[in-house]
């Protein structure tokens, strides 16, 4: 007698055929990385779709499953930082935000055999809108990460033009903590950081900084190392940084 199949198999087939209800791509995306029979079944088809011209864009299909509009692609680049504190507040992120873009290339000290990505939301109205090259002072800002590179953590903060740090992953409030760099996932698929992050920004200009590492860098080594003018990766590190201009008095 053959097992019988997991029951969220079928959601793995609405995901693949965009019909799939936002919330039932929450509980899909939760389900997968316990589950080995759903994760290859959902690995068959993303295969599938690749070799199917007819196949739903995967821009289209994860945007539907998780109720986003597609963003533009997002001018990552490769870069260096500088030093200084700030304090955040932190909120619940309650919208699954995927990477839907495609065209990174990462670079660093390493050389990955697949790519990293970060993707950059803000929070409007209770939905994730993709950010490309500003934001407002007032904005929560949420996360997704692709680790195809299979980097063990992942560090998120930025920079302005008064060299000022505001810290994003990890989160760094006490300045008396020296928290690491977080534990991640591998994989290409897109991975939620559950946390949109609000800074009192000061400047009209930031510069976020990603930095995938094998390395428990402390928020406290990447400043010093900075403080010296000197770059922030470890061996084998990667990093994307993202120039932002940052906008106050709200949207219209």
């Amino acid at each position: 007698m053959s097992p019988t199949p997991c029951s969220e198999r079928h959601n793995v087939d609405r995901h693949f055929a965009g019909t799939i209800h936002p919330d039932a791509e929450r509980v899909l995306r939760e389900h997968l990385p316990a589950c080995a029979e759903c994760t290859r079944y959902y690995e068959r088809h993303l295969l599938l779709s690749k070799l199917d011209p007819t196949s739903l864009d995967p821009k289209a299909r994860l945007a539907q499953g998780l109720g986003l509009r597609p963003p533009k692609p997002a001018p990552w680049a490769f870069g260096a930082g500088a030093l200084g504190l700030a304090a955040a507040a932190a909120v619940a992120l309650f919208v699954l935000s995927p990477s839907l873009n495609t065209g990174f290339s990462a670079r660093g000290t390493g050389a990955p055999p697949d790519p990293v990505h970060l993707s950059v939301f803000r929070l409007e109205r209770g939905a994730a809108v993709a950010v490309r090259d500003r934001i407002d002072a007032a904005d929560e800002l949420a996360f997704t990460y692709e680790n195809g590179a299979g980097k063990q953590r992942l560090m998120i903060f930025g920079v302005d033009e008064h060299r000022h740090v505001y810290w994003f992953y990890p989160a760094w409030q006490d300045p008396a903590s020296d928290p690491a760099a977080i534990a991640i996932s591998p994989g290409a698929r897109p991975q939620e950081l559950r946390e949109a992050v609000a800074h009192a920004f000061d400047g009209q200009h930031l510069t976020l900084h990603a930095i995938f590492t094998d390395e428990p860098l402390t928020v406290r080594e990447v400043e010093r190392r900075l403080s010296r003018g000197a770059t922030p990766l470890s061996a084998g590190a990667l990093e994307q940084t993202m120039a932002l201009s940052v906008e106050r008095g709200g949207r219209r």
